[in-house]
């Protein structure tokens, strides 16, 4: 198929002639078959990351505050045992499939099999097999944000780390994952060391290196090495042993851009202006842009390009703010400079993301034919005009597509028709000259995780940047292998972007949640099969879902979901239903006979009632038994079983009823209106047929979604504020209609909520708000409908007429010296529910971690936790649930994952890293696996309490090292109910508890306990115990007062009860 044409260029001294779409027809095939919401992907990634990582006093990040936090980082592992303070041990997931952000690609002068690849914050990477397969370098660097790499003549390797370069979307660009400076090999890339020159220090000179943008050697002196940094364009003529400041300016300046021709002349981006030297000795460069060229200096972002058959082509891109503006090329070195375009609404390859995502490079092939990447893939060459060479529709039998958000182009140095390009997906090659693409990102594992949530059986969905949200089942064929999940229906569109908070129903496995920027949360009924858009129009009344103003970047949502919640208000009604069966179809015969089915085995059938029909045949009970009418006969009541002998043949159907009784104190089973679970109940009255006994529905979820807080226009006849805090309780109810959700909360005009976390016992929600805001919303117990949960009031004409009735009580937490700062997580114990921790963000503070022991009081207290944990932004933070230490805390960091046995021990806390198995890299995400339904682990091998951690640059990350398992002993079987009946006496209890039995043989006996949270914390054991021991004494000593589940297990049989325990 042919290239889409777009535009029609004259060749020479004149300039662009028109600009008309030639090619209307072929256009079709570049088109996504979903629309993917691009536009405020950079801008709103780094928006986010912003919120969370610089200094707000200054709008960026100091490299001296990153720096001295490494060093921090270093002391405590030299002075602590490594092993760590609770041994913890990570296992990568994957996913292997995907890759994530590259700015560096290298291929080896020598041996085109051999490649590098850099990670921004995953790291190097290296292939042996031309990019079939990928293995890190080393996971134990100090820093894994490689933004730049060359190779010189002799072979020798050099990489810069930082990107903060390229962030300048939003605020200054210092922003990004600071680097350590510049490292280098001289073994062939087998090992790397840092240069001492380069590494950043803090009250030094040497942060110019904490972003090294662009790299490369001159062709012939192996110890000439050029660098573009945050503070300039330097020089080195030892191997990168010192540095001297290549152009004549004196002041610190960004330097972008940096290209070495093959005849040694070096171009450069220094500040607004682009140099040249026609030998790259410091002093020797001279402005191309501004005064009398026709090219205007810019700080805004511009690149250089140069052809490697005759470095006298040369191309340089101009961008306006962040726009495509206009491409230049001179065939001459630069004397003369001839404009061969301009952005129209037809070419725009950057769409607005210029200083985020540009990627340029002279075809080695044809001096007169480029490469620009941005948002898309594009090409000019003077015979065919420009053209777009790339598609963002990702399906396997689609062979141009290339993934969005391109930074790089490089070309095999023995076959130009082999084209490299990185991007925000990893890495494409084309082996035809950019006519057709091969995504090659095998165990390429550097994809950026925003947050992750676990499935019942360690299965991991998570939100990423640029890559959607990603599923990964690790029991699958391909354990390891990261599949994208399907878009979501929003609005009569399926649409995508980046993912964010991800959520998997424990209650009903099938249902889970996705988001995607700006508020569009979807929810799969279908175990992902595909999503729906789940917010109704209260929570969107003016339908602006997915714009900057609705909500966060990264949507923070939350499930909660219990098994048996006592406090429930809904209700299940159990009729005494009339039984209806059929024979099937009459033989002709007149004498059939059966057994009435029993739909509970406490059910009790009524002979005065009783009915067999076959077409116009009836025969009828009398109210011992006896069968009259059309035939005669007789039916038990006691076991349901009937013989009738019609008057004439039957070969019609035959169609049995039976009206039903039950007695007080009868065990029935009822089915949940979540996901039809078993719900085990005593009648507390006797029901007549027909008559309804109401049954608590214990089985319930709560799904709380956060926008922005907005104002209604003046004189509106609702004038509650909009956004704010919303939560509905039917989320996993009624499946197929988009629940009704009322509001929690106002949060005030203008305010953000960020993260959320809901109570194990699901009476307190706790919300992070932009400016440094937390609160807490309890009494949700009580808020069970509209009028006990909305904050709205009724207006009328303007005037509040009613206020609001609402029950849930707000309370605002002072963090001390917080200040503006972003709270980013909260977490609290669940096996105690007045312990919390709280995570902050922002360089440039001196306390990162805060902990309350009475969380659950009128107003709860922080303290500094901070201990000798290094000072910098702390994104996520877990207690671990499975130890009988209640203190002990895991924190993900810029530098990997933290832990602490004590949490409580204010400013004494003591940390530990626990990177083992873990790169070197942020975690933005923990969450620890608090199993809720024990019956759907399907397998002796399951783990109850792994901790999964979402790493911003390698994937999602495993450690089992925290967990219980949960051994086939333990394992409830799948196939015997969720709930059978328990006799379990005295309960509540507190000194001890019996357990009745009914053995019918002798048997292996076996009694778990476990806290409301799954967590085990007593087992006892019998073997061959004999069958007349009618029951059996559990002591409760060393328990706490709280709510537990006792599981009996005879055998295969499994019965579960609750037990209440008060001391």
């Amino acid at each position: 198929m042919k290239k889409e044409i777009l535009f029609s260029l004259a060749i020479g001294a004149t300039a662009i002639i028109s600009a008309s779409l030639i090619s209307q027809s072929d256009a079709d095939y570049y088109q996504p078959r979903v629309e993917v919401i691009q536009n405020d992907d950079a801008y709103g990634a780094i928006e986010y990351l912003n919120s969370m990582r610089v200094d707000p006093t200054t709008g960026k990040i100091d490299p001296k505050d990153v720096i001295a936090a490494r060093e921090q980082a270093e002391l405590i592992q030299n002075k602590k045992n490594k092993s760590g303070a609770l041994g913890l041990n990570w296992s990568n997931l994957g996913p292997n499939n995907i890759g994530g952000r590259t700015r560096a690609i290298l291929v080896d002068k020598d041996d085109s099999n051999i490649i590098y690849a850099g990670c921004v914050s995953g790291g190097l990477f290296k292939t042996t097999t031309g990019g079939t397969s990928w293995a890190p370098v080393n996971d134990n660097f100090n820093n894994l944000a490689v933004s730049s790499i060359c190779q010189a003549p002799n072979g020798d390797i050099y990489f810069g780390t930082g990107e903060g370069l390229y962030t300048s979307l939003v605020g200054t660009g210092s922003n990004a994952i600071i680097g350590a400076g510049i490292w280098k090999s001289t073994d062939g890339g087998n090992t790397f060391s840092v240069l001492p020159s380069t590494v950043p220090a803090p009250n030094s000179t040497g942060d110019k290196f904490a972003s090294v943008g662009k790299l490369a050697t001159d062709p012939v002196n192996s110890d000439r090495v050029y660098a573009s940094t945050l503070g300039g364009f330097y020089v080195s003529n030892d191997g990168g042993a010192t540095w001297s400041r290549g152009t004549s300016s004196s002041i610190s300046l960004r330097s972008t851009d940096m290209i070495v021709a093959s005849n040694g002349n070096v171009w450069v981006k220094e500040g607004s202006v682009i140099y040249k030297s026609d030998n790259g000795d410091v002093g020797t460069y001279q402005a191309v842009t501004g005064n009398s060229s026709p090219i205007a200096s810019s700080s805004s972002r511009m690149r250089v390009a140069v052809s490697p058959q005759d470095p006298d082509y040369v191309y340089i891109v101009t961008t306006s703010g962040n726009t495509f503006s206009e491409m230049w090329q001179t065939k001459d070195g630069g004397d003369n400079w001839t404009l061969i375009g301009q952005a129209s609404s037809q070419l725009d390859p950057l769409q607005g993301q210029g200083s985020y995502n540009l990627a340029f490079a002279v075809s080695p092939l044809d001096k007169e034919r480029i490469f620009i990447g941005g948002v898309d893939f594009w090409q000019w060459s003077a015979v065919s005009g420009w053209s777009r060479v790339s598609s963002r529709d990702d399906s396997p039998t689609n062979p141009f597509y290339v993934h969005a958000d391109n930074h790089e182009i490089k070309f095999d140095p023995k076959n130009g028709a082999t084209i490299y390009v990185g991007n925000d997906g990893g890495i494409f090659r084309s082996t035809n000259n950019g006519f057709t693409w091969t995504w090659l990102v095998k165990e390429y594992v550097t994809t950026q995780f925003y947050k992750i949530g676990v499935g019942v059986n360690g299965d991991v969905t998570g939100g990423t940047q640029d890559n959607g949200t990603i599923y990964i089942d690790p029991s699958s064929v391909q354990p390891r292998r990261g599949d994208r999940t399907n878009f979501i229906s929003f609005r009569g569109r399926l649409v995508d972007g980046d993912g964010g908070f991800a959520e998997v129903s424990r209650l009903s496995p099938n249902v889970s949640f996705k988001a995607m920027q700006r508020g569009i949360i979807g929810r799969s009924i279908d175990n992902r099969e595909s999503y729906s858009f789940v917010l109704d129009d209260n929570v969107d009344p003016n339908l602006i879902a997915g714009n900057s103003g609705f909500a966060s970047f990264i949507t923070p949502y939350r499930l909660w979901e219990k098994l048996d919640d006592k406090n429930s208000w809904d209700s299940i009604a159990f009729r005494a239903d009339t039984v209806n069966s059929s024979l099937g179809f009459g033989n002709g015969g007149t004498d059939y006979n059966g057994t009435l089915p029993r739909p509970q085995a406490s059910t009790k059938f009524v002979a005065n009632g009783f009915e067999i029909t076959a077409g116009f045949l009836t025969v009828s009970a009398m109210p011992d038994g006896t069968l009259t009418g059309d035939g005669t006969g007789n039916f038990n009541e006691v076991d349901g079983t009937f013989s009738v002998s019609f008057n004439s043949p039957v070969s019609l159907e035959i169609r049995i009823k039976s009206p039903v009784r039950y007695i007080a104190g009868d065990t029935v089973t009822v089915k949940s209106a979540t996901n039809e679970l078993p719900i085990v109940h005593k009648l507390t009255k006797s029901l007549a047929p027909g008559e309804i006994e109401m049954i608590q529905d214990p089985v319930q979820s709560m799904f709380v979604v956060g926008t922005v807080g907005l104002a209604t226009s003046p004189g509106a006849f609702d004038a509650n504020e909009d956004g704010g805090i919303w939560m509905t309780r039917g989320a996993l109810t009624n499946v197929n209609l988009t629940p009704e959700y009322f509001h929690v909360a106002k949060v005030g005009v203008g305010v953000t909520p960020t993260n959320m976390t809901i109570s194990p016992d699901g009476d307190a929600l706790w919300v992070a708000a932009s400016g440094g805001r937390l609160n807490r919303y309890s009494n949700l117990t009580n808020a069970r409908d509209s009028a006990s949960i909305s904050v709205d009031d009724y207006y009328v004409s303007g005037s509040i007429n009613t206020p609001n009735s609402s029950v849930i009580v707000n309370t605002s937490i002072n963090l001390p010296g917080l200040g503006g700062r972003s709270v980013i997580d909260i977490d609290i114990n669940p096996n105690n529910p007045d312990k919390v921790v709280v995570t902050t963000g922002n360089y440039g503070a001196n306390t990162y971690v805060y902990y309350s022991n009475n969380g659950t009081s009128a107003n709860p207290t922080f303290t500094s936790a901070q201990g000798d944990l290094p000072a910098m932004p702390v994104y996520t933070a877990t207690f671990n649930s499975r130890s009988s230490n209640e203190n002990e805390v895991i924190v993900g960091t810029d530098l990997g994952v933290f832990t602490t046995e004590d949490i409580s021990a204010g400013t004494s806390v003591s940390w530990t890293q626990e990177n083992s198995g873990l790169a070197n890299v942020p975690v933005f995400d923990l969450v620890q696996d608090r199993v809720v339904r024990f019956d759907l682990k399907s397998d002796g091998n399951s783990f109850d309490g792994s901790i999964y951690a979402g790493t911003h640059g390698r994937g999602i990350y495993k450690t089992t090292s925290t967990a219980n398992v949960i051994s086939n002993e333990e394992e409830i079987d799948t196939k015997i109910e969720l709930v059978k009946s328990l006799d379990i006496f005295p309960n509540p209890a507190s000194e001890f508890v019996k357990i009745g039995l009914d053995l019918e043989n002798s048997s292996d006996v076996i009694i778990t306990l476990r806290d409301i949270s799954g967590r085990l914390v007593k087992t006892q054991n019998y073997k061959n115990l004999a069958k007349d021991v009618e029951e059996i004494e559990l002591s409760l000593n060393g328990l706490k007062t709280g709510n537990y589940i006792l599981t009996l297990q005879i055998g295969k049989e499994v019965k579960s009860g609750k037990l209440m325990i008060k001391k």
